[in-house]
């Protein structure tokens, strides 16, 4: 979730974003809970940038990688975390998710070689043959003694 820390140029203003219809109130936020990932794809409909809300929270959902580029690293500086992510920080620190300006600079360079292409090519055979090992290995369902539903080999 980010925000602005100044404000957009009348050109840009937040209410030229289309916005995704919700409940009053609620705005989206039962779709949010249900199927995040079918909200986000009614927002990618609306265009490269959508605007929903959570509660009274607008989220400005980008769609266009050139977009998320220009905001996340070309213009960074103008923009700041949303103050609801505070919450995590005693839980994670200020690692990638919660850190700004450079501090994330530093820990965005110490993760980069993690993604570089031919890194990610060495990895991509392993996650292309999960589905098909798990589909390929027999599962039972059982109830646990704490009555949870748990799932485990035949083997």
């Amino acid at each position: 979730m980010v925000t602005m820390s100044r404000p957009l140029a009348p050109h840009s203003l937040a209410t030229d974003i289309p916005a995704l219809p919700g409940l009053p109130v609620l705005g989206n936020l039962l779709a949010f809970r249900r199927d995040r990932l079918a909200l986000f794809a009614q927002a990618a409909e609306l265009g490269p940038i959508a605007r929903l809300s959570l509660g009274p929270v607008p989220i400005y959902a980008v769609t266009c990688a050139d977009i998320a580029r220009e905001i996340l690293v070309d213009h960074a500086a103008s923009f700041h975390k949303s103050a609801g992510l505070n919450f995590l920080r005693p839980l994670l620190g200020d690692g990638l998710l919660l850190a700004e300006g450079e501090t994330h600079r530093r820990h965005r360079k110490l993760l980069a070689p993690a993604f570089a292409p031919k890194r990610i090519a060495k990895t991509r055979p392993r996650f292309l043959g999960a589905p098909a090992r798990l589909a390929r290995k027999p599962r039972t369902s059982r109830i646990s003694r704490a009555g949870l539903f748990c799932q485990g080999s035949n083997s």
